[in-house]
């Protein structure tokens, strides 16, 4: 049951010290854009895709490209020796250098670990009505990102070089109950379900490859009740 609990506190935000999650709270790690639409907090970070790297099972890792579990960091102001996403120091820094379709499969992996945790912890009836009658974590359109800044707004929180390094964490404190999404300007661009990323980045790049060290991405998820 422990592994359960520690892919919730993954996963989850503001859900992370209750119990049972009821139809009428949050998706774990997300918050609410509309009755059946809920956006990640913050984007992914390394903790969260190490976790995901580590506990896919054989079907979801068969589909996982060899590459995307190098290390293949090409941020200049790291020297060889250091590890931006197994290194303990970057945890809570968004992953990067990933392709939009691995983050496609998080998306899924995701979706299914959710579900076969509140399926451990419903395992009665009078429990399952508790939650929701489905859920699917996907990638954000670019009209969802734009509808959630339009609500929650851009971070006040003026960027400066974090410790030498031009990408900034969005999230260090996993506990705190928090009241909006957040976004950061200059910072990270983010994989979408349309062509175009959301958000400008660090390098000011308008040009995404397959990898890159400027675009990360956050995940939706839509729920059925009925």
């Amino acid at each position: 049951m422990n592994y359960f609990l520690l892919i919730i506190y993954l996963f989850s935000i503001s859900l992370i010290s209750q119990n049972k999650i009821k139809k009428t709270e949050n998706p774990p790690g997300t918050i609410r854009l509309n009755d059946s639409l809920f956006i990640d907090v913050a984007p992914i970070d390394n903790i969260m895709y190490k976790e995901f790297l580590d506990r896919s099972d054989t079907i979801m890792t068969s589909e996982v490209p060899e590459k995307l579990k190098k290390d293949k960091l090409n941020i200049i102001f790291l020297d060889a020796t250091n590890n931006y996403s197994n290194n303990p120091a970057y945890s809570n820094y968004p992953v990067i250098n990933i392709t939009k379709k691995q983050a496609e499969i998080y998306c899924t992996w995701r979706t299914h670990m959710v579900k076969l945790v509140w399926s451990m912890q419903s395992k009665s009836k009078g429990k399952r009505v508790n939650y929701p009658k489905n859920i699917s974590y996907r990638l954000p359109k670019l009209d969802e990102f734009k509808q959630a800044v339009s609500l929650f707004g851009f971070s006040k929180k003026k960027l400066h070089p974090y410790d030498k390094k031009p990408i900034y964490p969005y999230r260090l404190n996993y506990y705190k109950r928090v009241k909006k999404a957040v976004f950061l300007k200059n910072n990270l661009s983010e994989y979408t379900l349309d062509t175009i990323p959301f958000g400008s980045n660090w390098k000011k790049a308008s040009t995404f490859n397959e990898f890159n060290d400027y675009t990360g991405f956050r995940c939706v998820c839509e729920v059925e009740n009925k």
